[in-house]
C-alpha cells in the first residue's frame, strides 16, 4: 500500500518560497503533488498540470532538476519520500516481528479455528448418548492490539523510545502490557495539550531530572502548571493500572516496538 503522506517542514517551505507570489506557490504545490503521486515529470506532464498557467514554469523550473531521460523532479521531495518509506518499512518490520512472536498471525492474515454447525453438533451428541450434551466452547485466539501513538512522527517515536530505555535502565521498569503503555501515552498527550514539541520537551525534562513519571514542566516559579497533588495522583493512577494487570495474571510480556 502506498504511503499517503510525507513530513512537511513549514519553516523550510516559507524560506524556500519567500520570493514567490501566492500564485507561484499554488503552481509549485500542484507540481509537487503531481511528483509525489507520479514520480519525475515530463515537460508534457508539467504542461498538463499547470494548464493555462504554464508561463509560471519559467520561475518554478529552478526548483527542479533534470534526469538523464529528460524528466524533471524536485530533489527535496524525493529525499522526503525516501525517508518516509524507510521509516514506514521499519515500523512494518517491527509489527510483523511482534505478530510472528504471538504465533497466531502471519502477515495480514489471522488464522481462526474451524467452527462447525452448532445444530449438527447437538443432534449428533443426542443420538449417541440419548441426551443432549452441551457443545464444547471453542476458544478464539486473542487479537493483537496495537498501540496508538499521539504523534506518529520520527521525532516523537525516537523520544518515546528513549523514555522506554531510560525507565528500564534507571528504574528497572517495563510497561507490563500495551494497556499500561497506552495509558502513559494518553496522559502525556493530555499534559502536553496534544502538542508534539511540548511532549518531547516533557520527556527530555523528566529524564534530566531522573523522574519516574511524566509531568508538566515547572514554570519559572518552580511549580507545575498543575498542582503537586495532581502529579502525585498521576503517579498513583499509573501504579493502580500496573498493579491491576499483575493481579489478573498477565502471562505474556508485551514487547515494545523499541526493543
Amino acid at each position: 500500500m502506498k504511503d499517503p503522506a510525507i513530513l512537511w517542514y513549514w519553516n523550510d517551505w516559507i524560506g524556500g518560497t519567500v520570493t514567490f507570489s501566492r500564485f507561484l506557490k499554488g503552481c509549485y504545490i500542484d507540481l509537487l503533488a503531481a511528483q509525489f503521486n507520479s514520480g519525475p515529470l515530463s515537460l508534457e506532464e508539467i504542461k498538463t498540470v499547470l494548464g493555462t498557467d504554464f508561463a509560471a514554469w519559467g520561475s518554478l523550473s529552478k526548483k527542479f532538476k533534470k534526469t538523464e531521460t529528460g524528466l524533471f523532479f524536485n530533489e527535496r521531495m524525493e529525499v522526503e519520500k525516501a525517508k518516509r518509506k524507510e521509516f514506514s518499512d521499519k515500523q512494518k518490520e517491527r509489527v510483523l516481528k511482534r505478530w510472528n512472536k504471538s504465533g497466531i498471525c502471519s502477515g495480514n492474515t489471522v488464522v481462526l479455528p474451524k467452527i462447525e454447525n452448532d445444530n449438527e453438533n447437538r443432534n449428533e451428541n443426542k443420538e449417541k448418548n440419548g441426551q443432549e450434551k452441551k457443545p464444547e466452547k471453542t476458544k478464539q485466539p486473542k487479537q493483537q492490539v496495537e498501540i496508538i501513538y499521539p504523534f506518529n512522527t520520527e521525532q516523537f517515536m525516537l523520544a518515546w523510545g528513549k523514555w522506554i530505555k531510560y525507565k528500564h535502565e534507571q528504574h528497572k521498569f517495563k510497561y507490563k502490557s500495551i494497556i499500561s503503555e497506552q495509558a502513559a501515552l494518553d496522559d502525556l498527550s493530555d499534559i502536553s495539550n496534544n502538542d508534539e514539541d511540548e511532549a518531547v520537551k516533557i520527556i527530555n525534562y523528566a529524564i534530566s531530572k531522573t523522574w519516574k513519571g511524566l509531568y508538566q514542566i515547572p514554570n519559572q516559579n518552580g511549580r507545575n502548571k498543575t498542582s503537586n497533588q495532581q502529579s502525585d495522583e498521576q503517579e498513583r493512577k499509573q501504579y493502580i493500572v500496573d498493579h491491576a494487570e499483575g493481579l489478573h495474571g498477565e502471562a505474556n510480556q508485551e514487547v515494545s516496538v523499541f526493543d
